[in-house]
């Protein structure tokens, strides 16, 4: 089972990548706000609706959430949504 969550961390992990990547080629995303599932764990349930500057996450992305706990899953789950001024 672990090895399963290893492959799905490091999956998450690319997308997430991937999707600053692209909200940073639209020219038009300035920030991402991190949200959080319902059943998340109480220390990312701290990031949820937190806005960052698009340049502050790509030289320290927050996601995965150091410290995430969530047990039934194994892994952090909470996303970015870009933010448009």
């Amino acid at each position: 089972m672990k090895k399963k969550y290893k492959v799905a961390k490091k999956t998450i992990a690319e997308g997430r990548k991937r999707n600053l990547e692209s909200y940073k080629r639209s020219g038009v995303v300035k920030a991402v706000e991190v949200l959080c599932a319902d059943n998340a764990c109480k220390v990312c349930k701290k990031w949820n609706h937190k806005i960052i500057p698009l340049k502050k996450a790509f030289k320290k992305p927050p996601l995965p959430i150091k410290g995430c706990c969530n047990e039934k899953y194994g892994y952090c789950r909470c996303t970015y949504v870009p933010v448009v001024k």
